[in-house]
């Protein structure tokens, strides 16, 4: 009996030495999506909402324990294009964020967690418009407050997968610039919302 309660005993200790490594360190993260905009076509010549670009995010951050980490990041979105082939005429809207959260983690099992963010983000958008004699553009970057949230899943103690929403509110663009003349009623709050899926490496 003593054999056995010491080996329980030994057994325990070993399993809490596991979880606390696994708690705790640094981690990389790539995730792929898609931003959204809200509000975009205060910025389109012909009143029309962009559809969402696609996007990468490359992050990395720190878990301190179980529940509580911070995680930097920096997303990138690909063209989000209207083109009007009776005006020959194209626009242009792509944005970026670059972030610094908080993270809090609540697991549900030894695989499976959900986790809110919290922090601040730098975004920039740029919209561009061509046709023939006219070229228009406009841009913006502001810092604010940023939310998000999501679920991770652990295969092991190295790889996981998370799904992820995430808002970086609104900046104020415009008005647009076209040959040089501002354009009446072309400023406007853009929101930026990110949705993703996206592989983490824990060291």
């Amino acid at each position: 009996m003593k054999l056995k309660a010491k080996s329980s005993a030994v057994a325990l200790a070993l399993f809490a030495m596991t979880s606390s490594a696994m708690a705790e360190g640094f981690y990389v993260a790539v995730d792929g999506g898609a931003m959204g905009y809200s509000n975009s076509h205060i910025l389109s010549a012909w009143g029309i909402d962009f559809n969402a670009g696609g996007a990468i995010t490359l992050g990395g951050g720190y878990n301190f324990n179980n529940y509580f980490g911070l995680e930097a990041g920096f997303t990138n979105t690909g063209d989000s294009t209207i083109t009007t082939y009776g005006f020959y005429s194209k626009e242009t809207l792509k944005s970026s964020a670059a972030q610094l959260a908080a993270v809090g983690t609540f697991p549900i099992n030894d695989r499976f967690s959900m986790f809110l963010k919290a922090g601040v983000a730098n975004t920039r958008i740029d919209y561009t418009y061509w046709s023939f004699g006219t070229t228009a553009s406009a841009s913006a970057s502001k810092s604010h407050a940023m939310i998000g949230f999501g679920g991770q899943y652990n295969f092991n103690r190295h790889w996981g997968l998370r799904v992820q929403y995430q808002d970086y509110g609104k900046t104020q663009v415009g008005p647009v610039i076209a040959n040089g003349v501002p354009q009446a009623g072309t400023t406007g709050d853009i929101g930026m919302a990110l949705f993703s899926v996206g592989g983490v490496y824990n060291f």
